[in-house]
């Protein structure tokens, strides 16, 4: 569903990477085991997966095994791109186009699946880790409590109200800006002032100087020198008070095949920020889709 690298990788760009390796072996090559199928949509795109193993708890029922395909690599078709599908978690879309919500289904089902229109999910940090998404409310095992809670502003996406990002020391007020946090999003997208801004409070906050550079649009450094990017904090208006996220280097730097890296801070058209997955490791996220909130909290060790 989220931390998926491609196939015939080698360790050295595996093991590293902010999302990690699944079912490859990483003694070897990061190959997967298997052939991967692949599927041909209507409009000519083609999604690659590989056949992914969870347990699949739900309450006073036993734990079953199940099986899905988790995506590899998404190509478009000759036709306008459309976003691709993963859970559908996200808020009712116009509904003549879209299907209603995942948890709505699961809520609305006689069998009584789920009792929330809420859904929850973590990572931990480091290689070879584990996560969960959990419908239907929160595990408090799983984080220290308790969440911190942000209001969703604005209809339709989880929103939240960025009011400024610090690197190493500095800072940079973002008046009135807004966030996505979206989960299937590789990276951080902003607008091109934004992103400037933010790779120079980068260059600013380094612990000694590196080369950052821009090639075809996207920032690189020498992977050597990741160790001395400074941590990307984000801070968010909270119910009580504001909210503080940390984004490490290790979650913003992406190996690449050469000996360079890739800063995962991408320009975008849009007037305001998406942050990705790369927000997550480490954290514990819930989602309510009736108080419009979202919490957060440290994964417990």
């Amino acid at each position: 569903m989220y931390f998926i690298l491609g196939p015939h990788r080698p360790p050295e760009i595996c093991q590293p990477s902010v999302f990690g390796c699944l079912n490859c072996r990483i003694e070897n090559f990061c190959a997967f085991l298997n052939p991967l199928p692949k599927v041909t949509f209507r409009d000519g795109s083609t999604v690659t997966l590989v056949v992914t193993k969870a347990l699949f708890d739900i309450p006073e029922q036993d734990s079953s095994t199940v099986l899905f395909g988790s995506e590899v690599s998404f190509s478009l078709g000759p036709d306008m791109a459309v976003p691709s599908s993963v859970l559908g978690l996200g808020f009712q879309q116009d509904p003549p186009l879209f299907l209603e919500p995942l948890i709505d289904q699961l809520v609305n089902d006689s069998s009584g699946y789920i009792k929330s229109r809420s859904f929850s999910l973590y990572l931990e940090s480091g290689t070879l880790t584990h996560g969960e998404v959990l419908l239907g409310g929160v595990d408090p095992d799983k984080f220290i409590g308790p969440l911190a809670l942000m209001p969703v502003v604005g209809e339709g996406h989880w929103m939240l109200h960025l009011l400024a990002v610090y690197v190493g020391g500095a800072s940079r007020r973002q008046a009135g800006l807004h966030a996505i946090l979206d989960t299937g999003t590789n990276g951080m997208y902003m607008p091109a002032k934004a992103r400037q801004d933010l790779i120079t409070l980068i260059r600013f906050g380094l612990q000694k100087p590196i080369d950052i550079r821009l090639v075809e649009g996207k920032y690189e450094i020498d992977c050597a020198d990741r160790k001395y990017l400074p941590t990307i904090e984000l801070e968010f208006e909270g119910v009580d008070g504001t909210v503080f996220v940390e984004v490490p280097q290790e979650n913003y730097v992406e190996p690449t095949m050469s000996s360079a890296c890739t800063l995962l801070i991408f320009e975008d058209t849009e007037s305001f920020w998406r942050i990705g997955q790369n927000a997550m490791p480490g954290h514990y996220f819930s989602f309510d889709f009736d108080e419009k909130q979202i919490g957060i909290a440290k994964v417990k060790p």
